[in-house]
């Protein structure tokens, strides 16, 4: 039997389809898909530990670590999820409030980096600036990154803040406090 040119044409276009539609199942069948439960669990595990920590005194130490490491888990699984930046930007909350200073500024910057149109990124690049500043007195790296929030947020709420903080940087903390409470004495003398 003789297949006709036209024929030909059709059955080499029929096996082309074939074989594009195969190459594109077999593309899906090997691409792993999202582990929903895994997601979910790890979604109400946060949850969970976070309920714990609110309300607390004094923050349970083993808790607050769950907490950091259950969210940076989810950050680093499902890093294209809307709630990446934001479990990332808590964990560095959870960190500086136990303490862990500098893995509170390291996700911060993660999030500044990894996610430049997080809408927090102005309140993380403060965190990191007064973390330096009040938690562990590196004045240096405190001015710098209060003067890059000021480049990059020139407009921010947190402007006018970071505008007064930058002068007591170079002055002794203890005349700051002198300062301070002798300007209360006159107001409240008014």
């Amino acid at each position: 039997m003789m297949i006709s040119m036209k024929n030909k044409s059709l059955l080499l276009l029929i096996a082309l389809m074939n074989i594009a539609i195969l190459a594109c199942n077999s593309e899906k069948s090997t691409k792993p898909e999202e582990p929903v439960e895994e997601k979910k669990a790890l979604t109400n595990s946060i949850g969970n530990f976070e309920k714990q920590l609110v309300g607390q005194v004094t923050m349970d130490r083993n808790v607050a670590d769950s907490v950091v490491s259950s969210q940076v888990k989810f950050a680093e699984q499902f890093p294209n999820d809307p709630a990446a930046p934001n479990y990332l930007f808590r964990a560095g909350d959870v960190s500086q409030s136990i303490g862990e200073y500098a893995k509170a500024i390291e996700l911060w910057e993660t999030v500044r980096k990894k996610y430049p149109s997080f809408n927090q990124n102005a309140d993380a690049l403060f965190k990191i600036a007064f973390c330096f500043d009040e938690d562990l007195r590196d004045k240096i790296n405190a001015k710098k990154t209060y003067e890059q929030f000021l480049k990059e947020y020139p407009k921010h709420p947190l402007t006018d803040q970071v505008n007064k903080l930058i002068p007591l940087l170079d002055r002794d903390p203890e005349e700051v406090v002198k300062d301070f409470e002798n300007k209360a004495a006159k107001d409240s003398a008014k």
